[in-house]
């Protein structure tokens, strides 16, 4: 799915993972409007929440793809954006992606950074308010082409190079020499 077919799931989903908890009110869900000063980059939404008598503003950034690296770059996005927010305010950052593995999920959980998926994986420590569900299946895997070394240019360019005499190349001659 592209990133902007994903918006509307990853509303549903806060939507959806809030109401399911009594004592947990999502007062509003909205894109970043002017919390972080001086950044050119802004979270995707801010979700105001109250815990009781607190409120809570979640920082959520939505990924499309909740793979370990993806996971770290935006768990570091996550923490910058922290950095730079107003003082005196209660703040939880959140993932949004289609499925959260294992290691991503501990790469946030070890980060302090709460995650949930379309798939149906959450995990929210904040507060008094404790969330962790967690299913195996991903319903989101990619089937990719198994690209074999042995393809005909790849055939082409490995009898270049293995052809006396042996010497170094550079790509665009071994490119013209083995016409690939």
């Amino acid at each position: 799915m592209k990133e902007n077919a994903l918006k509307p799931h990853f509303e549903a989903l806060i939507r959806d993972l809030f109401a399911r908890v009594p004592f947990l009110n999502l007062e509003s869900l909205r894109p970043e409007e002017g919390l972080i000063q001086n950044s050119d980059y802004l979270p995707d939404w801010l979700a105001e929440v109250r815990v009781g008598d607190r409120h809570w503003t979640l920082v959520v950034e939505d990924k499309r793809f909740g793979e370990p690296r993806v996971v770290r770059s935006c768990v570091l996005q996550l923490k910058s954006y922290l950095s730079s927010m107003q003082k005196g305010r209660h703040f939880y950052p959140l993932l949004l992606a289609p499925f959260i593995s294992e290691k991503s999920a501990r790469i946030c959980i070890e980060a302090g950074v709460g995650y949930a998926d379309l798939a149906g994986n959450a995990y929210l420590s904040f507060d008094h308010m404790f969330i962790n569900i967690r299913t195996a299946q991903n319903p989101f895997r990619e089937k990719r082409e198994l690209r074999s070394l042995f393809t005909p240019k790849a055939g082409r360019v490995l009898m270049v190079l293995l052809t006396p005499p042996l010497r170094s190349w550079k790509v665009e001659e071994l490119a013209k020499e083995s016409r690939v």
